[in-house]
């Protein structure tokens, strides 16, 4: 059999990042309904790869960068601050017309807000 790359993630990985519970495992079904779902979104991919996915991946990963930084006892505040900033991720990572590519309407706010973010520590909420 051949091997993967090193930088593939396993299944097991895979469903680890995205926490997927292992239907698979419980239902035996879970092969046809992916098969009758697959046609419909394969179609959709292309828009969401496209306009969605690059927010999504940038916001995700300034979210995760500060969830991370959070103590694991956080206080009352902490909490409503991250769920501002969790609330504020999601809205910026589907709202259509924000998009940093070049190009867009708002393309060049939209990227310094994003270089803003990026650069600012972890802690920042």
């Amino acid at each position: 059999a051949e091997k993967d790359d090193p930088w593939v993630w396993s299944e097991q990985v895979a469903q680890d990042q995205v926490r997927v519970p292992r239907w698979s495992q419980h239902a035996p079904w879970t092969p046809k309904v992916w098969e009758a779902l697959a046609p419909p979104l394969i179609g959709e991919c292309q828009g969401y790869t496209n306009y969605f996915w690059p927010k999504i991946a940038f916001w995700s990963q300034e979210v995760i960068r500060r969830v991370e930084a959070l103590p694991l006892e956080t206080t009352r505040e902490q909490k409503h601050q991250m769920q501002h900033f969790l609330r504020n991720a999601a809205y910026l990572s589907c709202a259509m017309g924000l998009d940093p590519r070049r190009g867009t309407e708002f393309s060049r706010p939209v990227t310094e807000h994003m270089k803003m973010v990026r650069g600012a520590p972890a802690t920042s909420l």
